[in-house]
């Protein structure tokens, strides 16, 4: 391999700003890990959370980020071979090792956790897609317990099929749980998100949206539900804060009391003191465990599914927004993300 150099954004303490500056060059395990090129870093809400309060680092300096996209360096194997362009997520969260993250120019990634790009995918839009597609898929298929569909063949659900209600539609995670859904056989999924973004959620699989801020949302929601009959109803919060918790708690009082039984899925801890309707047990997921227990999940989904979903058009990575300024940018991009962002995804090119 040609000398290689290598430049991150350090993280020195918490709260600190990052800095950019020289990195050691990481060594990929023989047979399990390759070294990415990266051309793009997608940027996401933990990133922040995790400058901020030190979640999951275990010493300082460090580099954060796991969503990217780029091509192998090293080493070459009969399905990557050096020079692939792939997306992934990387698993520094979980390694506590920097090498594996992704704000910076090269990540030793897991070749479970490797994404191969179609032509009609550009690096950019590829940073945006490992974390919400795997947070997606750990709802989907493991929490909620919907069969995973056939790649080439379909759906497999069998029986009376469930209601989806997404509070949230809009965010990277829950546009990716609509569009796993629909390809997995729920006909009726029901959305909520600001107006702007109705059109865009339709087209991806939405059967029904709701604008959140109506004072009556949580009724058109109701109506939504029961107009599916007694079909089971699933739940993904993935804003998981009080101000989608809350409205998702009416809800499930409202059609618990016609006898319906729901499954909710989570991204984070379900809010303290929040009550919710008895019998049900909301369950949290993180993209974490598609590096532990769920591994053959991800090699399956970023493998084999993904591949086939993206060239023919059946997922749709999320918006794009390029922060200019490559690394020197990812500071002022979290910064943003931490005042909020809706319906895209902020990546930095490098």
């Amino acid at each position: 391999m040609a000398q290689l150099t290598n430049t991150a954004a350090f993280l020195n303490a918490p709260g600190a700003k990052l800095i950019v500056g020289p990195a050691p060059l990481p060594i990929p395990a023989h047979g399990t890990e390759v070294l990415v090129k990266n051309h793009a870093a997608a940027l996401n809400p933990l990133d922040w959370k995790r400058q901020a309060f030190g979640i999951m680092i275990p010493s300082y300096p460090t580099i954060l980020g796991t969503d990217f996209a780029g091509e192998i360096v090293a080493p070459s194997t009969p399905n990557l071979p050096v020079g692939t362009r792939v997306a992934g997520l990387a698993h520094g969260m979980a390694s506590g090792n920097s090498g594996n993250s992704s704000f910076q120019n090269y990540t030793v990634v897991k070749l479970s956790a490797i994404i191969p790009l179609p032509d009609s995918i550009s690096f950019t839009q590829g940073a945006t897609l490992a974390g919400g597609t795997g947070t997606a898929g750990l709802a989907v298929w493991e929490l909620l317990g919907i069969p995973r569909p056939s790649v080439s063949a379909g759906p497999r659900i069998k029986g009376n099929a469930p209601t989806l209600l997404v509070w949230g539609g809009s965010s990277g995670v829950g546009s990716m749980v609509i569009q796993l859904a629909k390809l997995s056989g729920v006909e009726n999924i029901v959305v909520t998100a600001s107006k702007k973004h109705h059109e865009r959620l339709r087209k991806l699989g939405a059967s029904v949206v709701v604008d959140y801020a109506e004072p009556t949302s949580v009724e058109e929601v109701v109506a939504a539900i029961e107009g599916a009959g007694e079909a089971p109803l699933y739940v993904v919060d993935p804003i998981s804060s009080g101000k989608s918790a809350a409205p998702v708690v009416e809800v499930l009082k409202k059609v618990e009391a016609t006898g319906t039984k729901a499954k909710v899925a989570t991204t984070l801890p379900w809010p303290a003191g929040l009550e919710i309707p008895e019998g049900i047990e909301p369950k949290m997921v993180g993209s974490e465990k598609l590096w532990g227990e769920n591994q053959e999940l991800a090699a399956w989904l970023f493998g084999e599914a993904l591949p086939v979903w993206l060239a023919e058009g059946k997922i749709v990575p999320a918006n794009p927004r390029v922060i200019d300024g490559g690394l020197e940018g990812i500071q002022k991009g979290l910064e943003e993300l931490k005042r909020g962002v809706s319906g895209e995804k902020l990546v930095v090119e490098l």
